[in-house]
């Protein structure tokens, strides 16, 4: 199925992070959700990415960004449903070598910062969003500036995690530390996220996870908006 998510597997993944690795840096800070050890950490992180290219599976697209892709995980499948993928995020390192180990030669990646971006106005018809957005203190202008950033009628998919009580005892059971630096501030959860959208966009679907018809243990929230 062209829609399916492809999952890059843990030991190329592990070889891709350690590529990127110093000797001041650990995988707290790259992503280690991606290779956990725990069945259940993984399953959930995987699973909504999958969510995301469900909800946007119904929308013509051609052209698509993949806004803080982090280590590209999403670029595989981005790559294999839509024409042409752009990726933007402050570090790309392992984004380069995913693009590279997988041949990806319908993405483009910019090393690119939302709030003073080079990225062209107007030009997508869909933007992903994974996880990215809880980091940002000035959300509302991140929206705003994605929104320019989108086709009239284009799409905005993100998700990102609930922050309610579920949530957070699920973190300190699995022993998760939730700051491994500044770049692991949350500053919203998705539902106050998901509110600020709506001044700007209209709210076209949500699912919550991992339990999509049990949406009051929801860990992660995935929201489909449209540019009107």
């Amino acid at each position: 199925m062209k829609n399916k998510l492809i999952k890059i597997n843990k030991n190329s993944l592990i070889r891709l992070y350690n590529s990127k690795l110093s000797s001041s840096e650990g995988f707290e800070s790259i992503g280690i959700t991606y290779i956990s050890n725990n069945p259940i950490i993984s399953y959930i992180w995987w699973s909504r990415l999958q969510a995301m290219i469900d909800l946007a599976s119904k929308v013509k697209a051609e052209k698509v960004l993949d806004f803080g892709c982090g280590e590209g995980v999403l670029l595989p499948s981005l790559s294999n449903i839509y024409k042409e993928v752009h990726a933007a995020d402050l570090d790309v390192r392992t984004a380069h070598d995913v693009k590279n180990e997988f041949k990806l030669s319908n993405v483009k990646i910019f090393q690119d910062d939302i709030f003073k971006s080079n990225l062209e106005n107007n030009c997508y018809d869909i933007i992903f969003a994974a996880s990215v957005l809880e980091h940002f203190k000035d959300i509302e202008i991140v929206l705003k500036n994605l929104k320019q950033k989108l086709k009239k009628g284009g799409m905005l998919v993100f998700s990102c995690p609930s922050e309610n009580y579920i949530y957070k005892i699920g973190r300190f059971l699995s022993g998760y530390n939730k700051y491994s630096g500044p770049q692991d501030i949350h500053y919203y959860g998705a539902r106050e996220i998901a509110e600020k959208a709506k001044t700007e966009y209209k709210l076209l679907n949500k699912l919550s996870l991992p339990i999509k018809i049990l949406p009051f243990i929801n860990l992660h929230n995935v929201y489909l908006f449209k540019n009107e």
